[in-house]
């Protein structure tokens, strides 16, 4: 084996140059080399894991600016205090309790009355140290949290204030309250389904509003409107809606069915007192028709468009109403059916101005001629003959009269200060006692006037309108006991 390698030169040694350093060459000779020629295997990277590398220069510069460039230059002191380390140390053992109450139980829908409920809480509620007590109302959403924790809660235990909850309702869920906003409202109706409005106390909430209008009620019809009964009320008219309800003063509404927008049918249990009771209907809004349903000891018959065989051309028969199409001329029905005048009757209908015509105001109702406005003869069947005619004239600005007359103009009875029987759905009704031979009017189940025949009806009776601007609705005609 060749020791060569291990023999270092004297003169070498005693050259006295600098910065020379003793190696190995490659193959394996000792040798003096120049000290800048070394090379150090560094890795230019500080997230490098193999130990043993050594860090480029450049890497040190890069620490260098990281600490001189440091976002938080606190000198001498800590980020957080001891207290503050503390309580993070104790997250991973504090558990939260969600419990659920409803709203109801509130005094009132806020923390105060959160802090009533809690401070009323019997048995008590024991909170522990590392514990965390939510309530949240299953009805609103609203969540209330206790930021006490380690005590007890309730009868007999320390009062907590308002102080000692949190509101953390979730944004969506909380009412909002706007400063100096008026709860009053007086934009009118939104066309829309939902609006957002302000309570009573100024938090802004969604309200839900009716797309319909009112309901409108044109027609009644009832399969028997005896006392004491239980039978099916069609009800016809406008602006129907499937949730709409149904109350009938002194009757009792079993339940409905939805038909259309123009037809619902109620199941009704009449109750034991005969007249005229008002209808409600409430589809979000709510419409009063005074003594649309008629509960009578007798048979009741409902005028159909074949009981109006003679009808003029601009008026028509629809279920049982008379409706004009042409409001410049005299529009005539003229009726089929008999009236048994050897048996106590009633006929009754109410009228409403024609949407052709449009608004009148009672100063506008003509007062001239027995066919300017409206009237109602009673006809013998066997000839056509007039028996006896209601006719309604305005013979001042102020009030309409309903005058009864014979065949010779002789006045039966005459009804003065008469109500604008034209807007508000009043009934319109008449009564004739077969043995007292009284003949009667009324208006909403109130006599107005009143007069005894001389002779009695010789033949049956039939009806005949004559209107111009009138509509005639819901006509019937009931034989009484």
């Amino acid at each position: 084996m060749s020791t060569n390698h291990n023999r270092i030169k004297v003169s070498d040694l005693e050259t006295n140059q600098r910065n020379k350093i003793l190696t190995t060459n490659s193959t394996g000779e000792l040798e003096f080399s120049d000290l800048n020629e070394i090379k150090i295997d560094s890795y230019n990277g500080l997230d490098y894991a193999q130990e043993g590398k050594s860090l480029d220069a450049r890497q040190g510069k890069a620490l260098k600016n990281l600490v001189d460039n440091k976002v938080d230059k606190v000198s001498g002191e800590r980020l957080i205090t001891a207290a503050e380390i503390n309580k993070l140390s104790e997250l991973s053992n504090i558990t939260t309790t969600v419990k659920t109450i409803v709203s109801t139980v509130l005094a009132t829908q806020n923390a105060a009355g959160f802090v009533t409920y809690i401070n009323a809480l019997n048995p008590v509620l024991v909170v522990g140290p590392n514990e965390i007590i939510k309530f949240t109302t299953s009805d609103t959403g609203r969540t209330f949290e206790l930021n006490l924790r380690g005590r007890s809660f309730g009868i007999g235990q320390p009062a907590i204030t308002t102080a000692n909850v949190i509101e953390t309702t979730e944004f969506l869920n909380k009412d909002l309250k706007l400063s100096n906003y008026p709860s009053t409202r007086n934009d009118g109706q939104s066309p829309t389904n939902k609006f957002l409005g302000t309570d009573a106390n100024g938090n802004l909430k969604m309200y839900t509003i009716p797309s319909f209008p009112a309901p409108y009620l044109n027609t009644l019809i009832a399969d028997s409107t005896l006392p004491l009964n239980t039978g099916k009320v069609i009800l016809k008219g406008a602006f129907f809606t499937p949730t709409m309800t149904v109350t009938i003063t002194g009757q009792t509404v079993n339940y409905t069915t939805f038909i259309n927008d123009n037809e619902v049918h109620v199941n009704v249990t009449t109750g034991a007192t005969e007249g005229s009771f008002d209808v409600t209907l409430n589809n979000g809004l709510t419409s009063l028709f005074p003594q649309k349903m008629l509960v009578v000891l007798g048979n009741v018959y409902n005028y159909s468009p074949s009981d109006f065989p003679s009808l003029t051309t601009a008026i028509s028969s629809v279920d049982s109403n008379l409706i004009v199409s042409n409001v410049s001329v005299v529009n005539q029905a003229i009726s089929s059916k008999e009236i048994d005048v050897t048996k106590n009757w009633r006929f009754s209908f109410y009228a409403s101005v024609s949407p052709y015509y449009g608004n009148l105001i009672n100063n506008q109702v003509p007062n001239t001629g027995v066919d300017a406005f409206m009237n109602l003869c009673f006809l013998d069947v066997t000839n056509n003959a007039l028996q006896m005619r209601h006719v309604f004239v305005s013979n001042s600005t102020s009030y309409l009269e309903a005058g009864a007359y014979t065949p010779s103009n002789t006045f039966l009875f005459l009804s003065s200060a008469f109500p604008e029987f034209w807007n508000t759905h009043v009934i319109i009704e008449y009564r004739y006692n077969v043995s007292t031979r009284i003949l009667s009017s009324y208006v909403n189940g109130v006599i107005k006037a009143s007069a005894t025949l001389t002779i009695p009806f010789t033949n049956n009776l039939k009806i005949r309108f004559r209107t111009k601007m009138l509509d005639i609705f819901n006509i019937k005609y009931v034989e009484t006991a």
